[in-house]
């Protein structure tokens, strides 16, 4: 393989890189249903294109105008018009050292940007009751059960977020409701909306976490405070350190 064939190569990595596994196994999950009639390069440029867009749900001229897709403007007129936002991070940018990739089934600290010292802590130690409420805390020495997360794989990008201190308990979302402010607790798992979790990655080793009960919310330390026992909630999603947390594997 030509030096130009493996930087081609590269394109298709990032958008791994930037939507995980769930990108490609939705892309070839939809061209078999749809199997769509294309001959010529653009036509089969434009369906990679606009598919691109549409599974990853962000726009994404600007990688394929980066990556010098020479394509008729009315293909990005299409784009434009499917009214998506712009990624978080431009894929165009990651490589397997700055990308930040979960690992599924691995355990994690999760460390708030707002001391970049302060973990996701279960109150109280020992074995949670559901409805144990998630608080800020100084990470312990060593690090216990009750400031370890498992993250395990639900597809489409999402997580549960297990706690060590009984893995049957999951990060979760009081209710399930939507408004700012609400509290996240731990429950027993139930694949529930409250408890899907979508990390989008930020930069610097940090995600926000968007819960599927409230997609335009994201997991919030209240008022960027780093005291012991702040309140961990959703909130309008914002790029504040309050919502910013470093996965630490360990």
């Amino acid at each position: 393989m030509s030096d130009g064939n493996f930087i081609r190569l590269f394109m298709f990595h990032q958008l791994w890189l930037a939507f995980g596994d769930a990108f490609y196994i939705n892309l070839h999950k939809q061209t078999r249903v749809e199997k769509p009639v294309v001959s010529t390069d653009e036509q089969k440029m434009r369906y990679f294109m606009l598919k691109a867009c549409t599974i990853s749900g962000r726009n994404l001229t600007t990688f394929f105008r980066k990556w010098g897709f020479k394509v008729n403007e009315s293909i990005y007129t299409e784009i434009a018009a499917l009214n998506l936002p712009a990624p978080t991070v431009e894929p165009s940018t990651l490589t397997d050292a700055n990308a930040g990739l979960i690992e599924n089934g691995a355990t994690y600290k999760l460390v708030s940007a707002v001391n970049n010292s302060s973990v996701l802590d279960v109150s109280g130690g020992g074995v949670p009751a559901n409805g144990t409420v998630v608080a800020l805390w100084t990470p312990n020495n060593p690090l216990s059960n009750n400031q370890k997360w498992l993250l395990r794989s639900l597809g489409n990008g999402e997580f549960a977020l297990k706690t060590l201190a009984d893995t049957a308990k999951v990060m979760d979302v009081t209710s399930g409701a939507s408004a700012n402010g609400t509290q996240i607790q731990v429950y027993s798992y139930a694949n529930a909306a409250a408890q899907r979790w979508t990390p989008t990655y930020v930069g610097d080793g940090y995600y926000n976490f968007s819960p599927a009960c409230a997609t335009d919310k994201n997991l919030d330390v209240n008022g960027g405070f780093s005291a012991n026992g702040t309140k961990i909630q959703i909130w309008t999603k914002n790029t504040g350190n309050a919502q910013k947390f470093k996965l630490v594997k360990l």
